[in-house]
């Protein structure tokens, strides 16, 4: 189901909302002549009708099973409020939040402000084509450890140090369970003493006014002298609070062959960040006592709320011949319960048409690429790593970029994409070093299709691409100087110079690039958004804005800006400091589940055969779904499909409409295919039985609450996210049925069949069958055309509404039997008139009402329809020859859509005709 669907739903649900309350309220209600037991529940009731309801475990579309843990939404869903004058009430709600940026580490330390927290660009102020974005928090001690780079060991570009590591690194997430998220910078600091220490500098920027905490990291001196040190956050022990993954390797050692990788777990607030685990990584390096850089990213590999861990460690010596050597391998660990024990590693590779490539350098992003509700691996880097221009592969080929997708648990971290590529540098100077050491990758959705792309460097691609990479990209920023430098020779560029990182700047709910490059000529933070182009789904990638990195910026080029040498470890990341018109839900741990009353598909008539004239009568049947010819079996589809729905709390729909249809609307993104409901199935009635095929829908019912709002008044509010599971379709006699089902269900009585079964004489005739069709036929159009706004749904009745008949045809003479068959075939592209299409509350067994919107526009909440075709078939059994003459008849079948007490299912019946 793709987003525009679930947007169009979404809109009929607004719709129909109150007319939908008022048909259930005032429905008519049924009587029957069987009525279940008084204290009979709906339990009691699916029990007997053959339905299990006891719970059973969650799977994905692999099988594997959920754990516990598992929340459709994640842990945490923001939605937000955007002004919109072309909204009915002047606003928009979005899903996400529009984010603030933490900027640090690259002004000169005679400027105040090294740390900085600046609000999204809608406050900025536009001066000389430059943003002067509005300042939220500001930490001004530039003298500070974690203020400027103190790694400076080997800076030039022919130093000792091919790829220089650094001391401290910043991230984002909710250390304190608020729903926002907090900053956290860990550095290193040398003593005089000669001591050292890793400290963690947590910052929440959230009004009333700022908070922070400073405190000790202890750390092996096995991985002292500090040389790289990288931070990210997730929710590594399944508390639902994030916490703090630092990596970090030491100085090499020349009488040690590997050099040392480890990695820390810090805790969340509520233990002042103590220490969870200490972890010395299972590495043997490629090289032989190699400077080692890092990449650490969180992920959910397997389906819980508990993140692993992603580390890519680039290995460089210095050759004898310039630049050295490098190498690069990657770690997949599991979460802090299993003792971060290795899920995958290995070397960066693709198989690309038979040829293994293999990747010296890279990073790795993580994200739901193909909407399994399981983050996949993408990994970008270098093939080889090259001095300067001159380099025969440079200068013929281009830089050797490479990417490559690995999987998750569900595929065992199996390759699903690579590609390689020569990336040429324009107007390279053969005389001049160009010192690429790095590969920025991340994954967001930037032309706003609901899916993840793929932004490597300068190109952004809507999926793995194929063969050349500038043949292809969704979208290309165009001043390759903000990402490459063409026209700067003898340029480094690296992590310690240069930044790439994902937000909604622009807040249109779409991911922007925000991109820094520290060169003289460019001293700026830029926004990049796309503007897609309908005709190419093409980006037109358009510089937003430039942000001024402080005011002078706005007046005098690179007079503050550090030359491009400077190794000073830019670091831009998005947080969430401000309650900008945003609602936060949070997963309360509570999922049930459960399962809707009967719904009724059909009803089909007993055949019209009779006891006592010499009937074959074990030959009567009725047939919905499926058919058989005399070459070959042939199966009809009857297809019941479905998607998330959505219900909101105490409060009620009230002031909340929009949220829940956002909600309702992310939850459909979400939607897993293990959650996509469709069965073909075929269902034949007993030789004398009326029978009734219906469905109940297991679902899975998760609850989240209101953490964080705008609006006080909503605090606490809770929503609930509905996801049906397969569903299950059975067959039982109209008696049966009847007897089973609540009392103030809809009952199969008097008002669909007027017929005894083995009574042939009780059939309609030809005029009560017309008659039947005629009503039928208006009254479903009359609904239709008043529940359905005409320019929002695509419903447009076709013949087949009217009804479909066969016959009629003379019960045949002998032992044997005689079949009529109709298929109904979708033709001309119009969608099957005869697909259910109504507003119904069905009770669920433990949940009180469940709200479906099922209907004629594909993308309804439950939706039932007949696919390619769908055959109808009834035999009726022949008289023996003796009593042939004085009990012949004949016979026709027809089929329509009846509607009764707020439901719609399908009549297959019959008419007789006396000979």
């Amino acid at each position: 189901m793709n987003p525009a669907q679930l947007s169009r739903s979404s809109a009929l649900l607004l719709f129909l909302c109150p007319l939908f309350l008022f048909l259930v309220s005032c429905g008519g209600s049924s009587s029957s002549s069987n009525p279940s037991p008084d204290n009979a529940t709906l339990v009691d009731t699916l029990n007997s009708l053959g339905v299990n309801t006891d719970p059973s475990p969650r799977v994905d579309d692999q099988g594997a099973v959920y754990p516990d843990s598992y929340a459709p939404l994640g842990t945490v869903f923001a939605m937000r409020e955007i002004a919109d004058a072309s909204q009915p009430n002047g606003v928009r709600v979005q899903r996400g939040r529009t984010e603030e940026l933490f900027l640090g580490g690259f002004r000169p330390e005679a400027q105040p402000g090294v740390l900085t927290v600046i609000d999204d660009l809608s406050s900025g102020t536009e001066t000389n084509g430059f943003t002067l974005s509005d300042t939220l928090f500001e930490k001004t001690e530039p003298q500070a450890p974690w203020a400027v780079e103190h790694n400076t060991g080997g800076t030039s570009a022919s130093g000792p140090v091919v790829v220089q590591g650094t001391r401290r690194d910043a991230t984002a997430g909710d250390f304190n369970a608020n729903g926002f998220r907090q900053t956290a910078i860990a550095y290193y600091v040398e003593y005089l003493d000669g001591s050292s220490e890793v400290r963690l500098l947590v910052t929440d920027a959230m009004a009333p006014a700022p908070s922070e905490v400073d405190v000790a990291i202890p750390i092996s001196a096995r991985f002292l002298p500090l040389n790289d040190l990288r931070i990210t956050s997730g929710d590594f022990d399944g508390d639902q609070i994030d916490e703090l993954a630092i990596v970090i390797s030491r100085v090499p050692d020349a009488g040690q062959p590997d050099t040392p990788v480890g990695l820390y777990i810090v805790d969340d607030e509520s233990t002042g960040f103590a220490l969870l685990s200490e972890y010395d990584l299972p590495l043997d390096t490629v090289l032989d006592s190699p400077y080692v850089t890092l990449v650490v990213e969180s992920a959910d590999l397997n389906h819980d709320i508990t993140g692993e861990i992603v580390v890519v460690v680039n290995e460089n010596t210095q050759g004898p011949a310039y630049p050295g050597s490098f190498a690069s391998q990657y770690f997949v660990l599991a979460n802090q319960a299993t003792g971060l024990a290795v899920m995958s590693a290995g070397p960066i590779e693709a198989d690309l048409g038979g040829v293994l490539h293999t990747a010296v350098v890279a990073s790795v992003a993580t994200g739901d690429l193909d909407g399994d509700h399981l983050d996949e691996l993408v990994f970008a880097g270098l093939e080889e790593v090259v001095g300067n221009c001159a380099s025969p592969d440079t200068s013929v080929n281009g830089l050797k970029h490479l990417l490559v997708g690995l999987g998750n648990t569900s595929n065992d971290f199996a390759q699903i994409g690579g590609s390689a590529s020569a990336f040429r540098i324009p107007n390279c100077n053969d005389a001049q070093t160009f010192l690429l050491r790095f590969t920025h990758v991340n994954l967001l959705d930037f032309d706003g299709d609901g899916d993840l792309d793929i932004q490597v460097n300068a190109l952004v691609f809507d999926t793995f691409p194929d063969g050349d990479w500038t043949a292809g990209p969704l979208g290309e920023i165009p001043d390759s100087s903000v990402i490459l430098g063409d026209q700067e020779q003898g340029i480094w560029f690296d992590r310690s110079n240069s930044t790439m990182t994902v937000s909604d700047q622009t807040g249109d709910g779409i991911d922007d690039l925000v991109t820094l490059f520290l060169d003289q000529n460019q001293p700026y933070l830029k926004i990049w958004s796309c503007d897609l182009d309908p005709d190419t789904r093409r980006c037109v990638v358009a510089r937003a804005t430039a942000v001024a990195l402080w005011p002078d910026d706005m007046n005098a080029f690179a007079s503050l800006n550090p030359p491009d040498t400077s190794r000073v470890n830019p670091m831009v990341v998005p947080v969430d400091v401000d309650n900008d018109n945003v609602r936060l839900v949070k997963y309360t741990n509570q999922h049930v589940l459960d399962f809707t009353e009967p719904i009724v598909l059909a009803v089909l008539a007993a055949p019209p055969c009779e006891q006592g004239i010499g009937q074959n009568i074990d030959s009567c049947t009725t047939t919905w779904g499926s058919a058989s010819s005399a070459t070959a079996e042939r199966t009809y589809s009857v297809t019941v499909s479905g998607s998330a729905t959505w219900g909101a709390g105490a409060a009620g729909l009230g002031g909340s409409v929009e949220f829940n249809n956002t909600l309702s609307f992310s939850a459909g993104l979400e939607f897993s295919k293990s959650y996509e409901l469709s069965r073909s199935l075929s269902f034949t009635t007993g030789p004398s039985e009326d029978s009734v095929v219906f469905l109940t829908v297991p679902i899975d019912r998760y609850t989240y609450e209101t953490i964080a709002s705008s609006d006080p008044a909503t605090l606490g509010e809770t929503y609930t996210i509905d996801l049906p599971r397969d569903l299950i379709q059975l067959i039982a006699t109209r008696e049966y049925y009847n007897a089973s089902i609540q009392p103030d269900a809809l009952h199969i009585d008097d008002r669909v069949f007027t017929h005894v079964p083995q009574r042939i004489s009780s059939y309609p005739t030809k005029s009560e069958k017309d008659l039947i069709l005629v009503t039928e036929k208006n009254r479903l159009e009359d609904a239709r055309y008043t529940l359905f706004d005409p320019l929002i749904s695509a419903f447009d009745p076709v013949e087949a509404l009217g009804g479909l008949e066969i016959g009629p045809i003379s019960v045949g003479e002998g032992s044997g039997a005689t079949e009529l068959s109709l298929e109904y075939v979708e033709t001309r592209g119009v969608a099957n008139s005869l697909e259910l299409a109504y507003e119904y509350s069905f009770n669920a067994a433990f949940g009180g009402k469940v709200g479906f919107s099922a209907g004629i526009a594909a993308g309804r909440t439950l939706s039932i329809s007949h696919g390619d075709s769908t055959t109808y078939s009834g035999t009726i059994g022949s008289i023996e020859h003796t009593l042939f003459p004085d009990n012949r008849y004949s016979f026709g079948l027809f089929t329509y859509v009846q509607a009764l007490d707020g439901q719609e299912f399908e009549v297959i019946n019959y008419w007789v005709e006396q000979n």
